[in-house]
């Protein structure tokens, strides 16, 4: 009786298209993924650290192979120089726009499309950290300031 229980609910979900998930909730915080792909991941709150961005691109310079994640829930102005970044290196890229990676803590994940159980992916900004936001401003030239009076 337990069997044929079992063999009904395998047929009422695979009628109703609703496939069960392994382990979803990992795949909702590592953007479509499982922790075990992940070779590199940015939080959303580094995701303007210069030296984020710079290990994720010898990452990519090291594994050509692997596909970036992206949180398209963040923005697109965030994640505009990643996009860039893997155009440039012929990387393929998916952008997650659904509203489930909301939640998730991470900006950017680079991943394999195989297990690779790499340890301590996620990046952690060191003391000196330089933000994109943090450069400082670029000097007028000459010229601007001859021709832009105000």
């Amino acid at each position: 009786m337990a069997n044929n229980d079992s063999l009904q609910n395998r047929l009422d979900n695979s009628m109703n298209g609703s496939t069960p998930q392994i382990n979803p909730d990992e795949q909702h915080k590592f953007l479509g993924t499982f922790a075990e792909r992940v070779d590199f991941a940015i939080k959303k709150e580094d995701i303007n650290n210069i030296e984020a961005q710079q290990i994720l691109k010898k990452e990519i310079n090291d594994h050509n192979d692997y596909q970036l994640l992206l949180n398209g829930t963040i923005g697109q102005s965030s994640i505009m120089t990643y996009i860039k970044l893997a155009s440039s290196n012929n990387i393929k890229f998916t952008q997650r726009n659904d509203k489930i990676y909301e939640k998730s803590p991470f900006g950017v994940v680079f991943v394999s499309e195989k297990a690779i159980n790499q340890e301590n992916y996620i990046f952690k900004p060191s003391d000196n950290k330089v933000n994109i936001e943090d450069k400082p401003a670029r000097k007028k030239t000459f010229l601007s300031r001859l021709f832009n009076k105000k």
